[in-house]
C-alpha cells in the first residue's frame, strides 16, 4: 500500500481513501481507477500422456563356437644359467706390523707391544723377571698352553693374539738349583729340630708307642712303626688276638 499523503482534505485517513485519486487503498478496496485486463487468453496445460513402451527385443545370445582354439605354442624352457663360484683368495696378513699381543706365564698375564712383528725375549724378562729363576733359559713364544705344550715356531706374532712362554732350564742350572733346595731343606729341619728340644717349650703330653710294650697301637700318629705294628708287638710279648 502506498505511504503518499493524499492532497484532499476530506481523506479518511485510515479508513482507507474513497477518492478517485486512490491514493491510500488498502488492499482488497474499491478503487475508481479503470483495471486493465490483459486480453491474452492463456489456457490450462495439457497433461501429456506417456508415451506408448515399445516392446523389448530379445537380446541376442552368441553361441560359443564348439571348436577349440589351438593352445599358444609353449615356450622352450630356459634354465637359469648358475654363476661360477668366485674363489676369494684371504687377504695377505701383514706379519711385519705393530701393535699389542698378551703373553702369558702362569697365572701372569700381560700386554706387550710388538715393533715391526717381533717381540724380543728381553722385553718379556723385564716384567716377568725368569732369567733371575731359570738362569741360562731359553724363553719360547707359542700359542699352545701348558695343557698343550709345544715348541712349535708359528711365525712372527699377530696383534691381538695371546702366547704362551715356555722355558727351556739349563741341565747344569737345573742340579745346582736342585742342590740348592736340598741344602735349604736340611738347614731348616736342623732349625726345627733345635727348637723341639729346648727344655723350655711346653708341650702337650703325647701318648707314646705301646707296641714296645707287647700292645699294638691304635693311633697310627703315636705309634713308630704303624705298618709293622702287630710284628713289634709280638716280639715285645704280644700273643695276638684271643
Amino acid at each position: 500500500m502506498s505511504t503518499a499523503k493524499c492532497p484532499l482534505k476530506r481523506c479518511q485517513g485510515k479508513r482507507g481513501c474513497i477518492c478517485p485519486v486512490s491514493t491510500n487503498l488498502p488492499s482488497g478496496t474499491f478503487s475508481a481507477k479503470t483495471t486493465r485486463f490483459s486480453t491474452k487468453t492463456t489456457l490450462p496445460e495439457i497433461a501429456v500422456k506417456d508415451k506408448p513402451k515399445t516392446a523389448k527385443q530379445p537380446k541376442k545370445v552368441v553361441k560359443a563356437s564348439l571348436t577349440k582354439e589351438a593352445p599358444a605354442p609353449a615356450m622352450p624352457s630356459v634354465k637359469p644359467a648358475t654363476p661360477e663360484p668366485q674363489i676369494q683368495t684371504p687377504p695377505s696378513q701383514d706379519l711385519n706390523n705393530n701393535g699389542n699381543v698378551i703373553v702369558r706365564y702362569n697365572h701372569y698375564k700381560k700386554e706387550f707391544a710388538i715393533k715391526n712383528g717381533s717381540l724380543d725375549a728381553a722385553t718379556i724378562d723385564g716384567q716377568y723377571f725368569l732369567s733371575a729363576v731359570f738362569p741360562k733359559s731359553k724363553l719360547y713364544l707359542s700359542r699352545f698352553g701348558p695343557s698343550d705344550f709345544s715348541f712349535e715356531s708359528e711365525g712372527l706374532p699377530h696383534c691381538g693374539e695371546t702366547y704362551w712362554v715356555h722355558i727351556e732350564e739349563d741341565a747344569e742350572e737345573r742340579v745346582a738349583y736342585e742342590k740348592r733346595q736340598d741344602e735349604y731343606s736340611a738347614a731348616r729341619a736342623k732349625d726345627r729340630a733345635a727348637k723341639d728340644d729346648k727344655p723350655n717349650i711346653m708341650r702337650e703330653k703325647v701318648e707314646s708307642c705301646s707296641c714296645i710294650e707287647g700292645n699294638p697301637c691304635v693311633d697310627k700318629y703315636c705309634c713308630k712303626d704303624w705298618d709293622n705294628r702287630y710284628a713289634v708287638a709280638k716280639k715285645h710279648g704280644w700273643k695276638g688276638f684271643q
